[in-house]
């Protein structure tokens, strides 16, 4: 798995050749889990939105990103704080455009069209307003919700033929995939869109088509929804390319800016614990 490391605690000319002496140096130990614990801090902030120096802002849906920067202790004078979250190094590092249809040559759910193309149909969640998940409908959409819409809700769990044409290799048969036949409620129509006051910008267009499927409660759990709606992503298509996206570089920084203090800290400790381990075989 790829880490992220915050390297403030590695590596010190300072430290070089002493060895793992943390018990004869008690103070440089305890300077190095502060200098840790500060560079967690520092960088959790950035994680949790805090204005990085060169003006960008890590916008995290969830905290996921923040509760994975965790600290390692690798001998008494050294540590590193680090985050082994898949996503860490595209936030870190940036990532080139990529054209998303790639999904057609890997994925088993691929489906062909009557003119031989390969299609995917792509389901998109949306979170009720103030959800942490993100993708958030607007209040005037979910209060049109909450009215008496009918809920869409499966009908029939099946299979069919992946599009791939791929057989299994053990049992010599096309390989299948879960499909579901459904019976349709309500949708959220160009129309409504246009009445609510989303008609014609971005976010309609994207909530175009949203349907709800409602599972009750019962049976010791409890009722809740599910808002939708759906892409389909073709081979030949112009769209479904991610741009390119930048590097915020949070762990570099946090390493940045702790490095003149850790210099200066872990100095004045080592030479404190020196003084003290002097001073105590003279004695």
């Amino acid at each position: 798995m790829s880490r992220i490391r915050a390297s403030v605690l590695t590596d010190l000319n300072l430290l070089r050749g002493i060895g793992d002496l943390g018990g004869e140096f008690p103070t440089v130990a305890h300077a190095v889990s502060v200098l840790a614990e500060q560079a967690q801090d520092m960088w959790k902030s950035y994680a949790n939105g805090a204005p990085l120096p060169g003006g960008g802002v890590i916008r995290s849906r969830t905290g996921e990103y923040a509760r994975s920067i965790n600290i390692r202790r690798l001998n008494a004078f050294s540590a590193e704080v680090y985050s082994d979250l898949a996503y860490a190094r595209v936030i870190e590092e940036g990532c080139p455009e990529y054209d998303m249809k790639k999904m057609l040559d890997s994925s088993i759910k691929v489906r062909v069209s009557k003119a031989g193309r390969r299609y995917l149909i792509i389901p998109f969640r949306w979170g009720t307003p103030g959800s942490v998940m993100g993708n958030n409908m607007p209040k005037s959409v979910h209060g049109w919700w909450k009215g008496k819409r009918e809920r869409s809700h499966i009908t029939l769990h099946t299979s069919r033929p992946s599009g791939t044409g791929i057989y299994d290799m053990r049992t010599r048969r096309r390989v299948t995939v879960d499909a579901w036949k459904y019976k349709w409620g309500d949708r959220l129509t160009g129309d409504t869109l246009d009445q609510l006051g989303h008609g014609g910008t971005k976010l309609g267009a994207r909530m175009a088509g949203m349907v709800n499927f409602r599972k009750p409660g019962g049976n010791g759990g409890g009722a809740h929804s599910k808002y939708l709606t759906f892409r389909v992503m073709s081979e030949g298509s112009t769209g479904w390319i991610r741009p390119a996206q930048p590097g915020k570089w949070p762990a570099r920084t946090v390493s940045e800016q702790m490095e003149p203090a850790m210099e200066e800290i872990l100095s004045k400790a080592l030479e404190t614990d020196i003084t003290s381990l002097v001073g105590g075989e003279a004695s």
